[in-house]
């Protein structure tokens, strides 16, 4: 039996047939062997048979080790690195790649990727080793596609400042980039968008006045990358303290007055308590008693904020002095009896005064009447004066000149009768040496009605004739009053001497 093959012989044996066979191939997978066999006997006769035989690859290449793991930055799975093409780059990446029948560089190797995850993205990629016969083995890499950059800022956010007591008075922290981006900085990420990025913050405080908060805003992307920006807040109390209670009102006060106690004044404040200081200075003015007093409270918090009230005192001395003797009145009195001016003092409610005295002669409404005005001024340190006048009319009794020069030079061509007009109920007699009335009238003034050396008496011998050089005797009656009171019947008579060439 060859193979399944009845053979036999009439003349050989089966044993010693000879069986000889001759292969031709084709193909490749599978290789396609046809064997033909020659069964030849004793004789050389011969008869052939033909087998047909598939040698078949089909084991797959042999792939031992694992390939490293590979990272790469970026926002997506297509950020992973190229697949790799030949056998030679797979063993560089850590495998070991053999085929039993076909050479490393007829393998095929194909790749295809898959991914899941966000940070990272994990892109599993399966290699496929095909040899030429379709046998194939896969290998298997993992590669993370990682977001590990930050957002980027730029620029610095405005600092800001706020009025307030504490930490808590700082603006409230924005949430969002568009609104940090409004504060002055520029935001950028690779991977995420703005709108995504998350903003979040933190404050930290120092200081009292101004509390500095330092607020850090953390602009976060999907990967958790992160990128910190400062912002500094400055919260003043910037408001001062304010006074409680009334007030005290400017004053204007004598300086005989009281001045007010100093009154204990407190205030308030928005933020913490208020001291209040009280100042006071005196500015003098043109004289002792005349001064202002500016009282100033300043009230001050914590933070140096003040609040100031001045109240104006006024000193003033207003006030005249006082006479201290009772003050003479107006009186009446005769030129010869002029009563004696007496001494003033005076007393002044603030400090001393000093008294001075001036008199001063005014004409009346004749030569024998006239007035001495007396006044008194009592002056004080601040020049306040109290002034009092006294009015003494005087009358004279008439003085005659008993000389008359007739010559007409001017001089003494008048019987003077000084201060006779001042009493024009009156009446002058002359006569001569022998008792002859030689001029006589009522109402005689020094003018129209006067003597001039001239007759002109009722009895006279030759009237409006000169009169010849010589003594006379006049008699003058006239009713002395004084200023309407005092009224005396007066009556002087005597020698008058008349030089008529």
């Amino acid at each position: 039996m060859l193979f399944g093959i009845s053979v036999s012989d009439t003349c050989t044996s089966d044993a010693t047939l000879v069986v000889t066979s001759t292969d031709t191939s084709a193909g490749t997978c599978p290789i396609v062997v046809t064997r033909t066999y020659t069964i030849t006997d004793a004789c050389g006769n011969f008869t052939t048979a033909t087998q047909t035989i598939n040698v078949q690859d089909t084991t797959a290449p042999v792939v031992t080790g694992t390939i490293t793991p590979a990272t790469a930055e970026g926002c997506s799975a297509t950020a992973a690195p190229a697949a790799v093409t030949t056998v030679t780059a797979l063993e560089g990446m850590g495998l070991t790649i053999a085929d039993a029948c076909t050479s490393d560089a007829t393998l095929v190797v194909t790749s295809a990727d898959t991914s899941v995850g966000t940070c990272p993205i994990v892109v599993t990629r399966t290699y496929t080793i095909t040899d030429a016969c379709g046998n194939f083995t896969t290998a298997t890499q993992t590669i993370n596609v990682q977001d590990t950059t930050a957002p980027v800022v730029t620029g610095t956010i405005t600092p800001a400042t706020a009025e307030g007591c504490s930490a808590t008075a700082a603006p409230a922290a924005v949430t969002t980039v568009a609104a940090l981006e409004g504060m002055g900085l520029t935001i950028a990420d690779a991977c995420t968008s703005d709108a995504t990025l998350v903003v979040t913050s933190t404050d930290t405080s120092a200081g009292t006045c101004p509390i500095v908060v330092t607020r850090t805003y953390t602009i976060t992307d999907a990967c958790g990358n992160f990128t910190t920006a400062t912002q500094t807040i400055n919260v003043q109390d910037t408001t001062a303290p304010v006074f409680l209670g009334n007030m005290p009102s400017d004053l204007v006060l004598e300086c005989s007055d009281l001045i007010p106690t100093v009154p204990t004044l407190i205030a308030a404040d928005n933020c913490s308590i208020a001291t209040v200081v009280f100042d006071e200075q005196r500015v003098d003015g043109s004289c002792a008693n005349n001064y202002e007093l500016f009282r100033t409270w300043t009230a001050t918090d914590a933070c140096g904020n003040e609040t100031s009230y001045t109240q104006i005192i006024d000193v003033q001395d207003t006030t005249g002095p006082v006479f201290v003797e009772t003050l003479p009145e107006d009186a009446y009195a005769n030129c010869d009896g002029i009563p004696v001016a007496p001494t003033l003092t005076a007393i002044d409610n603030c400090g001393t005064a000093t008294v001075t005295y001036t008199e001063t002669e005014v004409e009346g409404d004749c030569s024998n009447r006239y007035s001495l005005i007396r006044e008194w001024t009592a002056t004080d340190e601040c020049g306040n004066q109290t002034t009092h006048t006294q009015t003494v009319y005087l009358a004279c009794y008439v003085t005659v000149y008993n000389a008359v020069s007739a010559n007409g030079d001017g001089s003494n061509d008048v019987f003077l009768i000084e201060g006779i007009e001042c009493y024009p109920n009156n009446t002058i007699e002359i006569y001569n040496r022998w008792g002859v009335l030689v001029y006589e009238s009522n109402g005689y003034n020094n003018t129209d009605k006067s003597f001039k050396g001239y007759s002109e008496g009722r009895t006279t011998i030759s009237p409006n004739q000169l009169l010849p050089t010589g003594t006379y005797f006049y008699i003058l009656k006239y009713e002395y009053d004084l200023y309407g009171t005092n009224q005396q019947n007066i009556e002087k008579a005597g020698y008058l001497y008349l030089q008529s060439n």
